[in-house]
């Protein structure tokens, strides 16, 4: 992987330097490797099949940009940042951190693929409503069920798997899934199903089939009444 080139902002040393003064046994170049590692891997495995070469540099910061991970124009030409701080990592569990980046790029490669039709209109419409966290939990689930069946790596919504069996796997990421919607005021039988029909998936589905799935979970009162079509 030639490109994009792999860069630390000054944040992740930050982190670190500040994790290591209060006592936290951590390894900073070590977790270094280890990421630029996994974004290779999970680079060559979801992003360089749609042929994608005009992402230059990918920035790895810490809860220095609250931003989704999706290409950004710079001086420097087209940059990625993927923050690595935003959902309380544990940068000691390799597992954590593998889950975590393929999670954070396979939402790159979604945008990036044709066949999932992402609608930024759409997409920006609902952004700072109700709908549109409905809408990230939503595909958050669908980039996690193909994560798990695809390369068997572990949900961000699983802590150990070690020793559990998938239907365990499936009965905690439900759970999961289930509190998430709750606290946002969604539909929880809805949901129930949604989950079901998503988790049990065999062909990819689209940015609007997503949305239609959110609309039917988020109360009318608390949505946005933009049509999908």
């Amino acid at each position: 992987m030639n490109k994009p080139e792999i860069s630390f902002h000054q944040s992740f040393d930050e982190y670190f330097k500040e994790s290591i003064e209060i006592g936290m046994d951590i390894d900073a170049e070590k977790v270094k490797g280890r990421i630029i590692k996994l974004i290779k891997e999970a680079w060559q495995k979801l992003i360089k099949r749609h042929n994608i070469n005009f992402i230059n540099r990918i920035d790895v910061v810490i809860r220095t940009y609250n931003s989704e991970i999706m290409p950004l124009v710079t001086r420097d030409g087209v940059v990625i940042r993927l923050d690595l701080g935003r959902e309380g990592i544990n940068f000691q569990d390799k597992e954590d951190i593998h889950s975590y980046i393929f999670h954070e790029i396979y939402h790159l490669a979604d945008r990036l693929d044709p066949k999932f039709n992402m609608d930024y209109h759409k997409d920006a419409e609902v952004k700072q409503k109700n709908l549109g966290k409905v809408i990230n939990v939503v595909w958050d689930l669908y980039i996690e069920r193909r994560k798990f069946y695809i390369y068997r790596i572990r949900p961000i919504y699983c802590k150990d798997t070690k020793f559990q069996s998938t239907n365990k796997i499936k009965e905690t990421s439900q759970n999961s899934f289930l509190n998430i919607i709750d606290n946002l005021g969604g539909d929880i039988e809805i949901s129930k199903s949604i989950f079901n029909k998503i988790w049990s998936l065999s062909n990819l589905i689209t940015y609007c089939q997503i949305y239609d799935y959110s609309m039917q979970i988020c109360p009318k009162d608390k949505c946005c009444s933009v049509n999908c079509y």
